[in-house]
């Protein structure tokens, strides 16, 4: 018994004293919002999923059923559109002059109603669109689309979607030509209903301005990709 204590007691510490991975963090997700600007009538306020640091407390996903609209002190539930999973417009009625967001006694944000008619928006056009696997210990996967120009000013936010037009997954705008729509890194989570798109789907884009209207869907596109082990 005693020879039996002792080999479990040398394969308990090879096991733990052999390389893994670090512990990943604990991941979180906020609801962030992104409209900055004057929105037009019949608009509303654009409200993002991103990740939280691992010191924060998990708040969930863009739709937050106990904020309100407040619109000149009366305050309501307004209305929410879910745009893409994780990404959503809550709607400021198109009388409104002014409005705010708030959440409790807090005021999250503050937008006033443009009377300008605005321009339409134009579909995205995409040079290629990369889907990235990593497999292993940091298990990881990316997909980032090149755009021919630079995002029209606005733009917060590219959504990607199947062929038929039912979204997946969305990105953030920078003003760059490359937009990572999709992003699950190594011990990271996604929000809810999001889909992974692989190579070979064939998918249409388009954009979210910063007032959540829609552009046109861009032509249908094929990814492309990789998938790789890493090793270490």
């Amino acid at each position: 018994m005693a020879r039996l204590a002792s080999l479990l007691a040398l394969a308990a510490l090879v096991v733990s004293s052999s390389p893994v991975a670090a512990k990943c963090a604990m991941s979180h997700l906020r609801p962030s919002i992104v409209t900055s600007a004057p929105i037009v009538a019949g608009g509303g306020i654009v409200v993002a999923t991103v990740q939280a640091r691992y010191d924060e407390t998990d708040e969930g996903d863009a739709v937050q059923p106990t904020w309100r609209l407040d619109l000149g002190g009366t305050q309501s539930a307004p209305k929410i559109d879910v745009l893409a999973p994780g990404l959503a417009v809550y709607r400021v009625p198109s009388t409104a002059g002014a409005a705010s967001l708030v959440a409790g006694k807090t005021v999250l944000t503050e937008v006033t109603t443009s009377k300008d008619k605005p321009a339409a928006l134009a579909a995205p056009t995409i040079t290629s669109i990369v889907h990235t696997r990593t497999l292993g210990r940091r298990a990881s996967a990316f997909t980032t689309v090149t755009l021919a120009a630079a995002p029209p000013a606005g733009m917060v936010a590219l959504v990607l979607a199947d062929a038929k037009g039912k979204p997946r997954s969305f990105g953030l705008v920078d003003g760059s030509t490359e937009v990572t729509v999709y992003a699950h890194h190594r011990c990271g989570v996604v929000p809810n209903n999001t889909v992974e798109s692989r190579p070979g789907d064939k998918v249409t884009l388009f954009w979210v301005d910063q007032s959540g209207r829609l552009s046109p869907a861009s032509k249908v596109v094929t990814i492309t990709g990789t998938t790789k082990t890493q090793e270490d």
